[in-house]
């Protein structure tokens, strides 16, 4: 099933209402999995797995009935990603919509009925569907997009060469932790680590996915090459260090980089 980012305020109120009367099952309707997080268990840092959220989705949900700062922000971040966003809007809105959602496809309803409601649901349900089927130009950009060897820091380039041999077998992934062990010990400090891991996931060559580790019996987020990353890895196979064995951050530096 694919996975749909819900940005909306939490207020244990008429919000939460709405996204577990209408929203939720509108989306499923759809085949779409609702991810909010405020109901995820495993999450520590919220903005982390914000961001991270939105970036693995294949489609947002946007309530922007309200100037609420956190919806503004998580909707910025999903455009940026390039997401396909089904915003909707209620008529209880007091000001006008920001210049640049005003040109966007926005489904604006009333809430004095159950058939507002139903009709509501349904619009959603409808416009998820044909989003899913035809996903639009920037969404399509943003998964294609290349970048050169060049384009990497030697950190990126680092990074990605530990996941590839970390994560080789089809199918397996790793564990952000054991990443950054195998980071540090290659000359990567942690501030370096964090940056990469997000630039990378940015430019789609790594991705999260929910895994499962049997020996200890509990679920994390794992990371693996995307497609993308695959390809870009065999199409800059040669640019790589000639010496792949214990790979260290200074394999990665050429002549202008060398600190003295």
């Amino acid at each position: 099933m694919f996975k749909c980012f819900v940005i909306q305020p939490f207020d244990s109120g008429k919000f939460d209402k709405r996204y577990r009367d209408i929203f939720k099952p509108a989306l499923i309707d759809a085949g779409l999995n609702p991810y909010r997080v405020d109901e995820d268990p495993r999450v520590r840092i919220p903005i982390t797995a914000i961001e991270e959220g939105i970036v693995c989705s294949d489609i947002c949900f946007a309530d922007i009935t309200t100037n609420n700062p956190n919806v503004w922000y998580e909707l910025g971040y999903a455009f940026a990603a390039g997401k396909d966003v089904i915003l909707v809007c209620s008529k209880e809105r007091e000001s006008g919509f920001p210049f640049d959602i005003q040109h966007r496809k926005i489904i604006e309803y009333i809430s004095e009925s159950a058939s507002d409601f139903n009709k509501l649901k349904n619009e959603i349900t409808n416009t998820a569907k044909a989003l899913m089927q035809h996903p639009t130009s920037p969404r399509t950009i943003a998964d294609k997009q290349q970048y050169s060897y060049d384009d990497l820091s030697i950190e990126e380039k680092l990074l990605t060469s530990i996941i590839v041999g970390e994560t080789g077998v089809t199918g397996s992934v790793s564990h952000p932790f054991s990443l950054q062990n195998i980071a540090r010990n290659s000359g990567m400090g942690s501030f370096d680590f964090g940056i990469a891991f997000r630039k990378l996931i940015g430019k789609k060559i790594i991705e999260l996915i929910d895994s499962y580790d049997e020996s200890d019996d509990h679920h994390f987020r794992g990371v693996q090459l995307t497609v993308n990353g695959w390809d870009w890895v065999k199409e800059n196979d040669s640019s790589f260090p000639s010496n792949r064995k214990n790979l260290m951050l200074t394999d990665f530096y050429n002549d202008e980089d060398i600190p003295f």
